[in-house]
């Protein structure tokens, strides 16, 4: 069996996934895992044997001490969780658009459905996706 076909459909695969990232206006430069605990950072990772170049950075959105979910990119937003927050992230420039306080961190990343948020920490949230406010919040029975 051949792996030439193989390599070769793979390699165009991972170029279009990552067209469709830079499109999308959001830069994937790797993705972490994260374990939830402070003190974990992304590994580094060098892209340009996959792609043939290093990508640019158009964007960085920081705040101190903080790590956040896999992003969820609906319509030029990326919605993130952070330590004790969610966040919209205007992808054209890495802007927030919005902040929402949590309980405590997110489990998970964000699901955008039919304009609305939902996140979850010891609560589930449906938040608006255009200005962040609670639609409503859930709280499981005995936690």
């Amino acid at each position: 069996m051949s792996n030439g076909p193989q390599r070769s459909s793979s390699r165009s695969t991972r170029r279009a996934l990552l067209q469709a990232v830079a499109g999308s206006g959001l830069l994937a430069t790797g993705v972490a895992e994260y374990s939830g605990s402070r003190g974990c950072r992304p590994a580094d990772h060098d892209l340009s044997e996959q792609t043939g170049s290093d990508p640019v950075e158009r964007w960085r959105f920081e705040r101190a001490d903080e790590q956040f979910s896999a992003p969820t990119v609906v319509d030029g937003t990326a919605y993130v969780g952070g330590e004790s927050a969610i966040y919209a992230i205007d992808t054209s420039d890495g802007s927030q658009r919005w902040r929402f306080e949590t309980d405590s961190s997110p489990v998970s990343a964000p699901t955008v459905a039919d304009g609305t948020v939902f996140a979850a920490d010891r609560l589930l949230y449906a938040l608006d996706a255009e200005d962040g406010s609670v639609q409503w919040r859930y709280e499981p029975i005995g936690l």
